[in-house]
């Protein structure tokens, strides 16, 4: 899902299409019943970063970045 915010500009929401960030950058998809449709989902949220350059991608379930992440409303 891409969003765009006045302070932020665009913001990529990875959701379920890559857990973390880890599993973005490796091509791993998280436990899915299609693993191939679900690696091409990443493929597709790759394109769209190189087609949108969004200034933030956040990954849906990545604990990690999610403590060091701005939250409503720093982001509006």
């Amino acid at each position: 899902m891409l969003v765009t915010t006045e302070k932020s500009g665009p913001v990529l929401l990875t959701l379920d299409g890559a857990y973390t960030k880890h599993n973005f950058e490796n091509n791993l998809p998280f436990l899915s019943f299609d693993p191939e449709m679900a690696a091409k989902s990443i493929g597709h949220l790759k394109e769209l970063i190189q087609k949108i350059h969004p200034k933030v991608i956040f990954f849906g379930h990545d604990n990690k970045q999610a403590s060091k992440g701005r939250t409503f409303p720093d982001f509006l």
